[in-house]
């Protein structure tokens, strides 16, 4: 019934913000239309899709007030849940640094074992002036966990995703979808989406 109740509020309009940790993160207000970007913290894909695409459609799509983005994290293991959660317990420019901290350092942690790998989010944390224990508790929150795997699964299996990078884009009753990386592809495609 919570799965209905997600679905009918996504397709009829509800708003899906970046208020607390438990919602999906976007980036713009509400728009006329709403890109989901289905995205991994360890797919080497996605980050390359971080660096080279994400910066073009903000840019062009989301500051212009076109769309608005909301992250959908795919949860794949320990590391993803670990790095997704630490995203969510910041806020704002503090959330936007660290992942594009991990994005572009994805090498250097992918391999780390958990405990070090925590060590160096609670070190980022720490330079961004956030208490240890408010990080830790926050990360360690089992209601947050199960909310992002909720999430994530119930978009999945909505938009019927089967890989990520993926932009799946609603605008009206209009859906358009993207996978993988090739920016022309999905920059032409948002345009004539758009119909600019």
């Amino acid at each position: 019934m919570r799965c209905l109740a997600f679905i009918f509020m996504l397709l009829w309009g509800g708003q899906v913000g970046a208020s607390s940790p438990s919602d999906l993160r976007g980036f713009g207000e509400k728009a006329p239309a709403q890109l989901y970007l289905f995205t991994s913290l360890t797919c080497p894909y996605c980050a390359h899709f971080h660096r080279d695409v994400f910066p073009s459609i903000l840019e062009k799509y989301v500051d212009t007030g076109k769309v608005q983005l909301i992250i959908v994290d795919v949860i794949r293991g320990k590391r993803d849940l670990l790095t997704t959660l630490a995203i969510r317990c910041l806020e704002g420019k503090k959330a936007d640094r660290l992942e594009h901290f991990l994005y572009d350092n994805q090498e250097m942690w992918g391999r780390k074992d958990i405990s070090e790998l925590k060590k160096m989010i609670l070190e980022h944390a720490k330079q961004e002036n956030i208490k240890e224990n408010d990080i830790k508790k926050c990360m360690s929150d089992s209601e947050l966990q199960k909310t992002i795997i909720s999430q994530q699964e119930n978009l999945a299996a909505l938009y019927k995703i089967s890989g990520f990078p993926s932009l799946i884009m609603r605008k009206g009753l209009e859906v358009h979808r993207w996978e993988g990386g090739n920016k022309k592809e999905i920059m032409t495609g948002l345009k004539e989406a758009l119909q600019e």
